[in-house]
């Protein structure tokens, strides 16, 4: 199987679709879940072989009825999307539900997002809550994301503040693009962390470079008003320092001054006495 996937993706091997497809159907006679998934994903898209949606449909089946989650996630997105087969939102949710239930991280994201949105079902913030938090804590970047947004949504429950930062923080640092955005806004203006501009900058451009065009405005605004601080601060630093400047020789010049009347007055008393 592994094989088959390293052959038909071009991983570190060349590609070969026919010989791909010669292991996959080996590894699929051996009762391979994941071989008879990844080939229905194949006849299904026409990915290095032609077409074959009854076939790839059947593939797919019997992968799910194995207890593929990979299987059952893809199904769900199918339905949820409409594309190949006629959209079904309510099934969808089963089965990303039973996917996720089996700890599949992806299936995890599907099943909070459509009862965070109301998508096609009924909204529930509170299981959507417990998925997004579920695959966040498996290390997925968008439900960290989104699990942080959730917690300081005014749907009635009392905002953590803490532990939103904590999650934004870590999708940010992951390089999710919206959650680079928001940290960045969060470290601008100060909120629920303390202010650090600089810092925001530095977010601003890591979202910019992800391709996150709701940052731009926000970035060059902030680069700006950075750039026209610091003009002032070197403007304020160097006036400061011609002031002292100025002091020292006016010191100077009267030490010199006091000094040579001081000479005269000693030479004078030598002359006069």
């Amino acid at each position: 199987y592994f094989y088959a996937v390293l052959l038909s993706k071009g991983d570190k091997i060349e590609k070969n679709d026919e010989e791909a497809i010669k292991y996959l159907k080996m590894a699929i006679e051996k009762g391979h879940t994941s071989a008879m998934f990844f080939y229905a994903h194949l006849l299904i898209n026409g990915i290095g072989i032609n077409a074959d949606i009854i076939e790839g449909f059947k593939q797919l089946n019997m992968s799910i009825e194995n207890g593929n989650e990979d299987a059952i996630d893809y199904y769900g997105t199918l339905l949820r999307d409409g594309d190949v087969i006629e959209m079904n939102k309510k099934e969808a949710l089963n089965f990303f539900k039973m996917a996720a239930d089996k700890g599949h991280i992806n299936a995890m994201l599907n099943y909070a997002m459509i009862l965070d949105e109301g998508d096609g079902v009924e909204t529930n913030e509170e299981e959507a809550l417990k998925y997004y938090k579920m695959a966040a804590d498996k290390g997925d970047p968008a439900a960290m994301c989104y699990y942080a947004e959730m917690l300081i949504r005014n749907n009635g429950t009392e905002p953590n503040f803490e532990e939103f930062i904590r999650y934004l923080k870590r999708a940010a640092d992951k390089g999710f693009p919206l959650a680079l955005e928001k940290y960045a806004y969060v470290l601008k203006y100060g909120l629920f962390i303390e202010k650090d501009r600089r810092e925001a900058i530095k977010y601003y451009k890591m979202a910019l470079e992800k391709g996150c065009l709701e940052a731009k405005e926000e970035y060059e605004e902030l680069l700006y008003s950075i750039e026209k601080e610091e003009e002032e601060d070197e403007y304020i630093e160097k006036t400061s320092r011609t002031e002292e400047e100025e002091e020292r020789m006016e010191s100077t010049d009267f030490d010199k001054i006091v000094e040579k009347w001081n000479y005269i007055i000693i030479n004078a008393e030598k002359i006069w006495f």
